[in-house]
């Protein structure tokens, strides 16, 4: 087979599948923390606060680092900086593994979000080009299945794993991961060169685009909507007397994301607005009833799968607009993508952290549920400009 990425006729999953692990690893190493934050901040001697905020500097690295190193790298091959990305993703795993310094795990932890963002600001972009511009929402789909398998079976296991191994066990378990990674995906990924000196164009002329512009203010909301609930759920849960539920819902959400991208993935070249309206829907309902309703376990579990399946498509969803508005500069939007989408994670960890020690907890569904509806309203301004 040819190491190069011709104009493929049909979908290859060979091709695809090494990014979607790709996906599955940068999520599984940014959520890590939430499976395991009670541990981290006995282990660590620190308030379940400041360790929800290893997540948070995770997405600082991300979003600092993406856009310097996707445009100082761009007529590089794509493969080459990915697997690179991949080395980062190895070292910084185990070096956390070994960690007993609560600074030096948070440096570690910044690092790794730097290779993170590097994955996220080039994925998007493989996809496309590997695969027909017919199938192209397909193939992002595809690719981005990793995220919601990451939620279904990383962070869960993460949250039952961690009694047996310890917190740098599960460090040292996916820093192995990552080496598997890095193996799989020097063998299968294809070639893909750089942007030649004609292709380029300045990070400020993609932004001068009010509809990329106003989907990405459409992404930082809905990340953050995400993150203020998501990164404090078990706080939340110990708040509503549901302290043994965090693994069983962890699991709950990620198989209700994994079916959230599945019927994206089948319906996000046809019904893109719709689909997007009724996940925005959908999303906003979960937090309002959580908020309300939280001392009813059934109505927990209804609103955490809600919430899975409704955010399970957002990120594809949202780059699907993203790649048909940025043509063929599709790298430089999707590295602003990817810093917007760890702004959001950063920002959202700092938020639902300051509400936690303000307001305690329980507040953090009506947060997310206020956030949600802030974000219709950019998303329908957005689909407003579109149409202009």
């Amino acid at each position: 087979m040819s190491t190069s990425a011709s104009d493929p006729q049909h979908l290859s999953m060979s091709r695809l599948l090494p990014l979607t692990l790709i996906g599955f690893l940068a999520i599984m190493t940014e959520t890590m923390p939430v499976g395991m934050l009670p541990q981290l901040a006995v282990g660590l001697e620190i308030s379940r606060a400041l360790a929800g905020q290893l997540v948070a500097v995770y997405a600082l690295g991300s979003l600092l680092a993406i856009i310097p190193i996707i445009s100082a790298t761009r007529r590089l091959n794509r493969k080459h900086v990915l697997l690179a990305a991949l080395v980062g993703f190895v070292l910084t795993n185990l070096a956390a593994s070994v960690t007993h310094d609560v600074l030096l795990l948070f440096v570690e932890r910044f690092l790794a979000g730097v290779s993170a963002g590097v994955s996220w600001g080039l994925l998007a972009g493989f996809a496309v080009r590997i695969s027909p511009a017919a199938q192209a929402g397909r193939a992002l789909a595809i690719m981005g299945i990793g995220q919601p398998l990451a939620l279904a079976i990383g962070t869960p296991l993460v949250s039952s794993a961690v009694d047996v191994v310890g917190w740098q066990g599960m460090f040292f378990s996916t820093a192995l991961l990552a080496l598997l990674t890095l193996g799989w995906c020097s063998w299968k990924l294809p070639s893909v060169p750089g942007a030649s000196k004609h292709e380029q164009s300045p990070m400020r002329q993609v932004l001068s685009d009010k509809r990329i512009l106003w989907l990405l203010a459409t992404l930082l909301l809905w990340v953050m909507a995400h993150n203020v609930l998501y990164t404090y759920l078990a706080p939340f849960l110990e708040s509503a007397g549901r302290p043994g539920y965090l693994g069983a819902l962890l699991m709950l959400f990620g198989i209700a994301s994994f079916i959230g991208i599945g019927l994206t993935t089948v319906y996000v070249d046809r019904w893109l607005n719709a689909l997007t309206c009724t996940a925005l829907a959908v999303f906003t309902l979960a937090g309002l009833v959580l908020f309300f309703m939280a001392s009813h376990l059934v109505v927990v579990f209804g609103c955490i799968a809600l919430w899975g399946v409704a955010f399970g498509g957002a990120p594809t969803l949202l780059i699907k607009y993203l790649s048909d508005m940025a043509g063929r500069q599709i790298d430089f939007a999707q590295a602003a993508f990817a810093t917007v989408f760890n702004s959001a994670i950063f920002a959202g960890s700092l938020v639902g952290g300051a509400a936690l020690n303000i307001a305690g907890a329980e507040i953090e569904p009506l947060l997310q549920a206020l956030l949600a509806i802030a974000t219709a309203l950019v998303w329908l301004k957005m689909i407003s400009v579109m149409r202009q």
